[in-house]
């Protein structure tokens, strides 16, 4: 089969749009969701140095104050609180604490908002093996050296 430069350059050009014009023209519904991160309007009330009242019965003395619940701000706090320091609080800007470890619900399945992850933590890192097993993550798993490791998956009960 021998083809003319004029046949190849239709056959090639016109192939995208053949399959343009065949393609289903109806609007593709753009799925659900938000843009999620910092927000810069409250960000900016701190940044400005603007102020705002606070009831006086809304007032507390603590001896800690965390500032920021993502992952740091609630580990902090969670061993804070195993070691006996229950006179702490959280002070998170967000509406919902977890920074980047967030997740959101929808259909079909949950889904992170940020990278969020946790691998198989070694055997010396018992304050992670402890809160694992606190959040009831923890199943145990027989390896194929013949010990017991921890592993992790997504339970929900």
């Amino acid at each position: 089969m021998n083809l003319t430069r004029r046949e190849l350059l239709a056959t090639f050009l016109g192939t995208p749009i053949a399959l343009a014009a065949c393609r289903d023209q109806r609007a593709q519904k753009f799925p659900e969701g938000e843009i999620v991160g910092a927000n810069w309007e409250l960000g900016h009330i701190l940044r400005e140095g603007r102020g705002f009242e606070v009831a006086a019965d809304k007032w507390q003395n603590l001896n800690i104050a965390i500032i920021g619940g993502g992952v740091a701000g609630l580990s902090a706090a969670w061993k804070l609180k195993r070691g006996g320091q229950n006179d702490l609080a959280i002070f998170e800007l967000e509406k919902e604490t977890g920074g980047t470890s967030r997740s959101g619900e929808a259909q079909p399945v949950g889904h992170p908002w940020g990278a969020h992850y946790l691998p198989v933590p070694f055997r010396e890192n018992s304050d992670l093996i402890e809160l694992i097993d606190e959040m009831s993550l923890a199943v145990e798993v027989e390896c194929l050296l013949g010990w017991i490791e921890t592993s992790i998956r997504n339970c929900k009960s």
